[in-house]
């Protein structure tokens, strides 16, 4: 009979292959053909970590019966990436944008995996502990309109960071299948995986790094818009940004067990990070670092001080199991 440990590694052997390997691929490809339109990149790719996870889990007993329609989507909808992505690659769709060809695919797919969750799917469910989500989800909005403003109070636009904040609300239903396509894999699994081998704040933190290095791939488009200098000051501000997100949602996760606050503290880390933006310079950069580490503080919370009972703490509720 498999020992838990033979089965985490298998699985973690399954997604790391599907996560890394093809989104690094398809980086490769998008790297020697820039002229192909990179948000195809974006959507084929953020899909990866949900495909990784599905795949990896795929011969648990209990998953199958919690997730089997939410993998469906996931499966329907990345196969549908994959035939877009190959008719771009073959020449087709030139003068048709990714996101016009993928907008209706990607409404349909988001608001499918929220309708489901809602209504058949409890452990996956957008009101799962929903009182406890509240704290996260009201702190990453306080936090990144504190750095925006920190670090840009120049030519902040409140306007602008408005809408930024109220797309997020519609964004949930016609948009979220992307996010899910990363929290269900770096939350909702490899989070479990690597608290559970390292601890819950060290697993956390390995996330964070692992998660920025998944991001290597999307680095090319900057070659021509930053000097080394610039660059290198960029790359310092994304690795701290990062894994100070991993730690903050990482938090909220075990807080709440919803997967759902993950995606919308996601979105609201996104949606916001390019509302105001000050010039490239120290002082810049250093505001950025040291306000992009503020989420980082939800480490010294009570939730990472808790022992998870092993195997596997929280038990992968996000995953269904």
């Amino acid at each position: 009979m498999e020992t838990q440990r033979k089965r985490d590694t298998r699985e973690l052997i399954i997604y790391v292959f599907i996560t890394y390997g093809l989104t690094y691929l398809v980086g490769f490809i998008f790297l020697f053909d820039r002229a192909k339109d990179t948000n195809m990149q974006i959507y084929l790719s953020t899909m990866f970590p949900a495909m990784g996870a599905a795949i990896a889990m795929h011969d648990r007993g209990g998953n199958k019966k919690n997730t089997r329609y939410l993998n469906d989507i996931i499966f329907v909808y990345f196969g549908i990436n994959v035939l877009v992505f190959i008719l771009m690659m073959a020449g087709f769709f030139k003068n048709v944008g990714a996101d016009n060809i993928m907008l209706v695919p990607t409404i349909l797919a988001s608001m499918g995996v929220f309708f489901y969750t809602w209504i058949s799917c409890p452990r996956l469910s957008p009101s799962r502990n929903f009182k406890m989500a509240s704290l996260p989800v009201a702190l990453a909005l306080l936090l990144e309109l504190v750095k925006n403003i920190a670090v840009s109070w120049e030519n902040f636009s409140f306007i602008a960071t408005f809408f930024a904040i109220v797309s997020i609300f519609p964004a949930i239903f016609l948009s979220s299948i992307a996010y899910l396509g990363e929290e269900y894999g770096w939350r909702g699994f490899l989070q479990e995986k690597l608290q559970t081998r390292f601890g819950l704040c060290k697993g956390v933190i390995i996330l964070g790094v692992l998660w920025e290095l998944w991001h290597i791939p999307f680095y090319p488009g900057w070659f021509g818009s930053y000097t080394p200098s610039q660059l290198a000051a960029v790359v310092l501000v994304r690795i701290t940004s990062v894994v100070s997100m991993a730690i903050f949602i990482g938090w909220a996760y075990l807080r709440t067990n919803n997967i759902w606050v993950c995606i919308i503290i996601h979105m609201i880390h996104n949606s916001m990070a390019g509302v105001s933006r000050g010039e490239m310079n120290p002082r810049t950069v250093i505001l950025m670092v040291l306000f992009g580490l503020l989420p980082a503080l939800a480490i010294f919370t009570k939730e990472f001080k808790k022992k998870p009972e092993l195997p596997g703490g929280y038990k992968n509720t996000a995953c269904g199991e």
